[in-house]
């Protein structure tokens, strides 16, 4: 009698195994379909992801990620160098209006204390009245310069955060020089010292027109070259020209110690640029 239901026992075992087994394996099934929904959630976002889903208010911000030339784009199709482009220019628009305001500013006050202040020697000609009048016209004029380079600028913020483009991209200084190639060329270099020529060009040339406006009593002609041997004026030589003289040597000094840099730099690279 215990033998039967020893045997009974077992049968009833043996066939349970598979149904344990069916259900330990919907168990597994499920457990698998959970990891997969989790890992669906848990997706990694990359640049890409972000550039097309991201909307404007929650673009990627300096603390997020560093953004790289070409690595992603705003909703318009526009990268990084579009916006460095832009915003430095127009930052340098602004800031060239403030610096011709002060230069301004400065000259017309120099101007009228020599003329109510030095002998006529300096100004036997009447050479000061009529820059005092030219430089308080030019600031006026400078004035409605920097609304409108301001007023420029504050745009530009906007159609940044229209675009849904990262908010450092407007502090961005990728567009300084020119996009570096995988291998660099002559090209490259030659185009690197173009921007820097630029650069400097444009450094000393407010100091190189305030001589040239003191010496030949009128402002340059579109142009008209702005250099001048200043050794051979001779006396009555207004008093600021050596102070001038000094201001735009510490410029072509700099320029031509960078120069000298990069073309280093360009010979080391293998190409020699003069």
């Amino acid at each position: 009698m215990k033998a039967r239901y020893y045997i009974v026992g077992l049968l009833l075992t043996i066939l349970a195994l598979p149904i344990a087994a069916q259900d330990l394996g919907e168990v597994a099934r499920k457990e698998r379909a959970r990891q997969a929904a989790i890992q669906q959630k848990s997706k990694v976002y990359t640049n890409s992801d972000i550039a097309t889903t991201r909307p404007a208010e929650s673009v990627v911000t300096p603390k997020e990620a560093a953004p790289t030339a070409g690595a992603i784009l705003d909703r318009e199709g526009h990268d990084e160098r579009y916006w460095s482009e832009k915003f430095l220019a127009a930052k340098q628009k602004l800031s060239d209006a403030l610096a011709t305001k002060t230069r301004l500013e400065q000259e017309i006050k120099d101007y009228s204390y020599r003329l109510l202040n030095q002998t006529d020697v300096y100004d036997r000609e009447h050479l000061y009245g009529p820059l005092i009048y030219e430089h308080q016209q030019a600031l006026d004029k400078n004035k409605k310069d920097i609304a409108a380079a301001q007023a420029e600028l504050d745009d530009l913020y906007v159609q940044l955060r229209q675009a849904g483009a990262p908010a450092s991209w407007a502090d961005s200084r990728l567009a300084e020089q020119p996009p570096a190639p995988e291998q660099p060329t002559r090209e490259y270099y030659a185009e690197l010292l173009k921007h820097l020529d630029a650069k400097y060009d444009a450094m000393a040339r407010p100091y190189l027109e305030e001589r040239f406006r003191l010496i030949n009593r009128r402002a340059p002609a579109a142009g008209e070259p702005l250099a001048i041997d200043t050794g051979k004026l001779g006396l009555g030589i207004d008093p600021s020209i050596p102070q001038l003289d000094a201001q735009i040597k510490e410029v072509e000094d700099a320029h031509q110690k960078a120069r000298e840099e990069l073309l280093l730099q360009a010979r080391r690279a293998g190409f020699n640029l003069q």
